[in-house]
């Protein structure tokens, strides 16, 4: 049985430009050292070299003339030897697999890289294109980074595969793969159908048919796209006019009651490629959900999944997930900025993962139990790991089940770390950082979350100077509390703060 999605989060407005930039910590100090000069005081005389005079200075002119030759010749056969010894070195490893995890598939002299374990079905040949809408805006400048609207051609192909597939999939490879995958809902996609509609963009079209778009599969009942650009020194040029950009649009349909459609899994690997999910959290449940990027943002209008993995690099992660086992948030040199909804069901213990690096981390956490859950004597548990570096930190926990377990460990370096906790949350907490003393900052009038009139208790006991700070929290009498939460906060040259 699946757990109930929670569409009380809010779906997260893409168009935000709150970002903050976030503070780095001090510059590396490099250190030079020189040795002194030492002097000789007692040198022997040594008479200065006189050159005997030339009887003939054409002929030394000759001679250097020569010798500026005979070196320049040294110095081109030593570059052609390098260079060629390299290039044997690059095709080695280019043909040795070294460093790609995967073989090269050879069409007509262009070789291109496929991941190991994909088997290639129906390619787009030259003929299989069809005319597609234009975003052309009048301007293909010499920028590197171009987007939809600098290609004065487009074509589009398109995919249909079961819904009921074991695993739906999208990869691209290759240097001129990249472009942006949008996952959407539509009321008139069949029931039983996902589709997926790729455009390519364009200036060349003989450079728009170097690219193979494929049909894929892994398993007998797996499906799903590739996109595969040429690799290598000859494929293609580093011109702007001879690149491509791919929209992938997968149009998933909408369930006709109450009940999420259930996808079993769906897998991305697209480097380079803006990722954007619809707002799809009460309409789709993936069972298993594992998202893919490098160099670019993922965003989230809203989703729901039991397994979920969403990782990139050098891009933000942002928008609204539900999870009710695990999910993992991973990036580097870029914020997370979500809202997330985790689900405990059938004595699950939800996991959450966030992690990223020289990159604000901002979360609001909502705890929640499922019916039957809720109707059992079982404790919940919840774990979250948050990390970050040399940025802020900031979690919140909107919400959480009373006489829940709580066990978050969360830290940065050189940035501020605040954590929020709801007020059902009983246990201890240890808070580290340097320089600066942590500070508790526990409300007055807690209303009781049983309804009981309990009150709450707070004891603070500082260690290690200003430090450390660990202490305890707990409703009733301490003797009977069955408090079991753990909250570990650290940070470092910067404050940190815990709001009870």
């Amino acid at each position: 049985m699946h757990p109930p999605l929670n569409p009380s989060l809010p779906p997260y407005n893409m168009n935000s430009e709150n970002d903050s930039k976030s503070p780095l910590g001090p510059s590396p100090i490099y250190y030079t050292d020189e040795a002194p000069g030492t002097t000789n005081k007692e040198r022997a005389f040594i008479p200065p070299y006189q050159p005997l005079a030339a009887p003939y200075p054409q002929t030394r002119r000759r001679s250097r003339f020569r010798r500026v030759i005979r070196a320049s010749c040294t110095a081109l056969l030593l570059w052609v030897l390098f260079t060629t010894s390299v290039h044997s070195v690059v095709n080695m490893m280019h043909h040795g697999h070294r460093g790609f995890d995967g073989h090269w598939l050879v069409n007509g002299g262009a070789e291109y890289p496929v991941p190991d374990g994909v088997k290639l079905g129906h390619c787009v040949s030259e003929d299989g294109w069809t005319p597609a809408l234009t975003k052309f805006a009048g301007n293909h400048n010499k920028s590197s980074a171009l987007g939809p609207g600098h290609y004065p051609f487009a074509s589009e192909t398109t995919f249909e595969f079961p819904l009921s597939s074991s695993a739906l999939s999208l990869i691209s490879r290759g240097p001129f793969s990249a472009g942006n995958v949008d996952v959407v809902t539509s009321p008139d996609q069949p029931k039983d159908k996902v589709t997926y509609r790729v455009t390519v963009r364009y200036f060349k079209e003989e450079i728009r048919d170097l690219a193979e778009v494929c049909s894929i599969n892994r398993d007998e009942d797996d499906h799903g796209v590739g996109i595969f650009t040429p690799s290598g020194p000859r494929y293609p040029s580093r011109r702007i006019r001879d690149t491509l950009y791919f929209e992938t649009l997968v149009v998933l349909p909408e369930p006709e009651g109450d009940s999420p459609l259930i996808v079993k899994k769906f897998e991305t690997d697209v480097p380079n490629t803006v990722q954007r999910f619809a707002d799809l959290n009460t309409k789709i449940l993936f069972e298993t959900l594992d998202i893919h990027g490098s160099n670019t943002p993922i965003s989230v209008l809203s989703l729901a999944a039991i397994h979920g993995k969403i990782q990139t690099s050098s891009g933000p992660i942002r928008g609204v997930f539900n999870a009710s086992d695990s999910l993992e948030l991973r990036t580097s040199n870029s914020p997370i900025q979500v809202h997330v909804g985790l689900t405990s069901h059938d004595k699950s213990e939800p996991l959450l993962i966030m992690k990223t690096s020289n990159g604000a981390l901002e979360s609001e956490i909502s705890l929640f139990s499922s019916s039957s859950s809720s109707a059992t004597e079982t404790t919940l548990t919840y774990h979250v790991e948050a990390k970050t570096s040399n940025s802020p930190l900031t979690i919140n926990f909107a919400t959480a089940p009373v006489g829940s377990t709580l066990d978050l460990d969360a830290s940065t370096s050189n940035s501020p770390a605040k954590v929020s906790l709801h007020s059902t949350y009983e246990g201890i907490f240890n808070l580290s950082t340097s320089i600066f003393r942590p500070q508790v900052v526990a409300a007055e009038e807690v209303e009781d979350p049983k309804g009981k009139e309990r009150k709450r208790t707070v004891t603070i006991d500082r260690i290690n100077g200003h430090n450390k700070v660990d202490g305890k929290v707990f409703w009733g009498d301490e003797e009977k509390s069955e408090a079991e939460g753990v909250v570990k906060v650290h940070t470092s040259n910067s404050p940190l703060i815990l709001k009870l």
